[in-house]
């Protein structure tokens, strides 16, 4: 909560009682008064300065600020990806005060079936957003308009079409934009000296495993820089096509509060050049990998060699590969959620309008 000092814009006499008021600074009073007109004493000036006589008390002045907004946003947050966290962006400037409620896992499977993250997973992912704000109160399956071109249930209905080899597992509404990445950004570079820790991965679907890691990695220095590969480095070196695209995670993982900066597109092997040019102190990796590699080459053999490489503990065992497997298990139960929304989506895109100051 962000708090605020109240004042007002009225004058407040504080310490000053009756006999002090009208008696010798009644006298003192009248004197100043009449010093500050040439018609009496010849303009003799005596002080009128509130802090010069301490014995009366102090008159001072406060101001009133403004009172402060308060906005309200609740939602599932399931599945947090880079649509939630723009909507919050556009909900930063709207008020003060920001109040966020995560709608708890029975009311969820009540009115829309079960969520694929659990009540813990989904407020941590909320939590640690860089962007914490709030829009007005949504209810029910109304979308709430932006331009991210990313809706609620994109990700899971992306990775249902996967799992059956859909066409429709490659379809993105999103349109990145340079702005767009600058808006999600802290627009900070290291320090000098600043201790960089570097790690790199795909970040798909993007979870509290996700978050975990990034938490540890950023603990180790002073600025974390994160590589995401690119969806056809994943594809042939790891064998499985990521659900999300590459800006689409990006934006998820620049969204996060202990990434500094993010290298769209990263390399597979980190090199001697990389690690000069981004002046990296400490490269790392977690002891839970996403998918097989099925590359022979170590991707962290120039680190290794140069004594920079450490590999630290996953909190989690949270993969993307376990997350789209909870979607898969429901594969009925979000089909149908799914087609149900279609409708309302595709009249959205249709009926989408300009978005002013988003």
């Amino acid at each position: 909560m962000i708090s605020m000092e109240f004042e007002t814009n009225n004058w407040i006499w504080e310490g000053v009682n009756s006999p002090q008021l009208f008696g010798l600074g009644g006298i003192m009073i009248l004197a100043a008064v009449l010093g500050l007109s040439t018609s009496y004493f010849s303009g003799i000036p005596i002080p009128f300065q509130p802090f010069y006589w301490p014995d009366l008390g102090i008159l001072h002045k406060k101001k009133r600020g403004k009172r402060p907004v308060r906005v309200y946003m609740d939602g599932c947050f399931d599945l947090m990806h880079y649509g939630h966290a723009n909507a919050l962006r556009q909900a930063k400037s709207l008020g003060d005060v920001l109040v966020v409620g995560v709608v708890s896992d029975e009311e969820i499977v009540a009115n829309k079936g079960p969520p694929v993250l659990s009540m813990e997973e989904r407020v941590m992912l909320f939590y640690l957003a860089r962007i914490l704000s709030s829009l007005k109160h949504m209810d029910g399956d109304r979308t709430s308009r932006n331009s991210s071109g990313c809706e609620q249930g994109d990700a899971d209905e992306k990775t249902l079409a996967e799992a059956n080899d859909s066409p429709k597992s490659q379809l993105s509404h999103f349109l990145p934009t340079s702005r767009r990445i600058v808006q999600f950004s802290n627009g900070k570079g290291p320090l000098p000296g600043a201790r960089v820790v570097y790690i790199d991965g795909a970040f798909d679907l993007f979870h509290a495993g996700h978050v975990e890691i990034l938490r540890s990695a950023r603990q180790l220095g002073d600025f974390l820089l994160v590589g995401v590969h690119n969806d056809q480095t994943i594809s042939q070196r790891r064998g499985c096509h990521p659900i999300m695209h590459l800006h689409e995670r990006s934006l998820s993982v620049l969204a996060c509060r202990y990434v500094d900066e993010v290298i769209i597109g990263a390399p597979w092997e980190v090199s001697r050049d990389m690690i000069a040019t981004f002046n990296i102190s400490l490269v790392v990796h977690g002891t839970v990998v996403e998918c097989n590699s099925k590359s022979d080459i170590d991707p962290y053999a120039t680190p290794k060699s140069m004594g920079i490489f450490r590999t630290i503990e996953s909190p989690r065992n949270t993969t993307s590969m376990s997350v789209a497997r909870r979607i898969i298990d429901n594969y009925e139960t979000y089909e149908k959620r799914n087609l149900k929304k279609n409708a309302t989506e595709e009249r959205y895109y249709a009926e989408k309008k300009f978005v002013s100051g988003d």
